[in-house]
Parts: C-alpha cells; sequence; structure tokens
C-alpha cells in the first residue's frame, strides 16, 4: 500500500522539492504564439483522473494568445475547446478542465481559484508575475522570454497532477 502511494505521489514530490521553478520560452516577437504554446503544453503534461474527450480551455479575460488557439489538439488527439467568460460565472466553471486567468484584477482572480480548488481544473494566471492569485502556473513575461512559476501548494490541493517532465519542455524549445 505504501509503495501504491509513492509512485503516485512521486511527481509531486518532485515538483515540492523546488517550489518555484522557471522555466525560459523564447518569445521572440511573437508573445502569442509562445503563449498558446506553452499554455498547449502544460495541457499535455496535466493528468486528470479521468481521459477527457475535450479540454475544455475555460479563458477568463483579455488573454495575450490569438484566435487560432480554438482550433488546437493535444498531441494525442484530443481537441481543446476554448470558451471564453467576461464575468463571473460559478456554474459555468464547473465545465471547464483548465481554468486560464487573462488580464483581470487580482480579486477576480482569486475569485475564480477559490471556485475549482479542489477539482480537477488546471489553472494558469497570464498577469501574476508573483504568483499571488493562487493559481497553479504563473506566467512570466521577461523582455524576450516567456517563463512560469509553479505553485506547488496550488497543485496539491487540486484534483489534477502536473507530470515534473514540464520543466524539461522548455529546455528543448
Amino acid at each position: 500500500m505504501k509503495r501504491w502511494f509513492l509512485l503516485l505521489a512521486a511527481p509531486l514530490l518532485i515538483c515540492a522539492t523546488n517550489g518555484i521553478t522557471p522555466v525560459a520560452v523564447p518569445v521572440g516577437s511573437d508573445a502569442a504564439r509562445a503563449t498558446a504554446h506553452l499554455v498547449k503544453s502544460v495541457l499535455e503534461y496535466t493528468r486528470w483522473p479521468k481521459r477527457r474527450e475535450v479540454i475544455n480551455l475555460c479563458v477568463v479575460g483579455e488573454a495575450r494568445f490569438g484566435e487560432g488557439f480554438p482550433h488546437a489538439s493535444l498531441d494525442n488527439g484530443v481537441p481543446i475547446r476554448r470558451r471564453s467568460f467576461t464575468q463571473f460565472d460559478s456554474a459555468a466553471a464547473s465545465a471547464c478542465d483548465a481554468l486560464y486567468l487573462g488580464k483581470i484584477e487580482l480579486g477576480r482572480a482569486r475569485q475564480w481559484n477559490a471556485l475549482v480548488r479542489g477539482t480537477p481544473v488546471v489553472t494558469i494566471a497570464e498577469h501574476d508575475p508573483q504568483c499571488i492569485s493562487e493559481a497553479m502556473i504563473c506566467l512570466i513575461y521577461g523582455r524576450n522570454s516567456l517563463s512560469f512559476e509553479l505553485n506547488v501548494d496550488a497543485v496539491a490541493r487540486s484534483k489534477v497532477r502536473i507530470d515534473p517532465r514540464i520543466f524539461r519542455m522548455a529546455r528543448g524549445l
């Protein structure tokens, strides 16, 4: 029984050893494309308790990635369906597999994160470099790079697992 627990908890424990782990993704002049690529990669390395036929990516506020993202799919062919919200909608949030917080106020971001805490929803914040919105992944835009911070506490409280290989992902880009 203990061995089974350690195998399941190993990815989380590996993530927990660093706490904050920035990785760099070249941005160049196309921040939207880099953001879309990073978001898709996060979704690739996320495991939900049950296999998803469609990944419902709920976007709140103005997002950096463009209109081409709704036609994206994971490498295994699972489509990513983008849904946009301009106002707080607790009923609609229950249908989200991923929550992307675009340009919104900190209070609203915390409200959305609190709404999905403890559920199988991965959360990504675009405008929270200090990662105080309690999102799992917080994007950090540099002059010529895009990196992220992983909020280990938020990941641990959720029902999704994020594979630690996500940290190697950026090195290969």
